[in-house]
């Protein structure tokens, strides 16, 4: 496992156009564990609860970026419905799904990256609770793209951008997903805490 600084991580999402800085704790390079479908049906629900339960926090301090946040809830879900497609798709069948699914990763990945560019405010509370809800969607799309064929150029794309986001750490299930979330946000807004 490879921990960028928080330096380094500057640098790159610099060259990247992404142009945020992230906590420190939670940047991860590379991998999730060998997951199953169960574990990413649940990582991207929970990224979604984790995702819509931000949104509101955000919109108090930043509205511009609680606006991107709403679409890309859209596309979280529309993300499990695709995963759910491509787990019971044929074997002929899965390549274009797959591609729909890393078509969409594209779109969301991008999303997250502009939410990050977005969080030039003053409140480090606030920017620490969208690095949190972008790490915890963006561990999710790793547990995906662990199961999706890698060939094509979306695949390939969607893999780098997916990298230039941060993860959290050490995360092998749903439930570290949420206590990382609610480590974040509970003594402030335990309304937005998830179950």
């Amino acid at each position: 496992m490879n921990k960028l600084t928080r330096r380094d991580f500057a640098k790159f999402a610099g060259m990247a156009g992404v142009g945020a800085f992230v906590l420190p704790e939670i940047l991860m390079t590379t991998g999730c564990p060998k997951i199953g479908a169960d574990q990413i049906v649940a990582g991207l629900q929970v990224g979604e609860e984790i995702w819509a339960a931000a949104i509101p926090i955000i919109a108090a301090g930043n509205p511009a970026a609680a606006g991107i946040m709403s679409l890309a809830d859209v596309g979280l879900k529309d993300l499990l419905t695709l995963y759910n497609k491509f787990e019971a798709a044929s074997a002929t069948e899965k390549p274009g799904v797959a591609g729909q699914i890393h078509a969409l990763l594209n779109t969301l990945t991008g999303n997250l990256s502009t939410v990050l560019a977005d969080v030039h405010i003053k409140n480090p509370d606030l920017v620490k609770y969208i690095d949190i809800a972008v790490a915890v969607v963006n561990t999710g799309f790793g547990y995906l793209l662990k199961k999706l064929p890698t060939g094509s150029v979306a695949a390939q794309s969607s893999i780098l951008q997916t990298q230039a986001l941060p993860v959290i750490p050490k995360a092998k299930s749903a439930s570290d997903l949420k206590k990382a979330w609610n480590a974040a946000v509970g003594a402030a807004h335990p309304e937005a805490m998830v179950k």
